[in-house]
């Protein structure tokens, strides 16, 4: 993810540097608004990443509670008898009587 980032900030601010004149000095308040317009182009692809990568991991994470559920009921089924039957068992043993 870094390295994307470095790659993302590099590649815009090289194209901005790239496209660049020699001004004079009552021109660089100009200069200073388009480079704070590079970097809330790449404020934006950040954050657009980082969404991505949100969703990915709220994805992974129903992905694991799904499995820890399925596993859990499985072992659930093993382990422990039919509640039900126990029920029935009882009812059948006072009928008797």
């Amino acid at each position: 993810m870094r390295v994307m980032f470095a790659g993302v900030l590099l590649g815009r601010m090289l194209g901005v540097f790239d496209r660049m004149q020699l001004v004079a000095v009552r021109e660089v308040r100009m200069m200073a608004g388009r480079l704070v317009i590079a970097l809330l182009g790449m404020l934006g692809s950040f954050t657009m990443m980082l969404g991505r990568f949100f969703q990915m991991f709220c994805r992974f994470v129903v992905m694991m509670m799904n499995l820890v559920l399925s596993v859990h009921a499985t072992l659930l089924d093993r382990h422990v008898p039919d509640p039900g039957s126990q029920v029935r068992s009882v009812k059948q043993r006072t009928v008797s009587r």
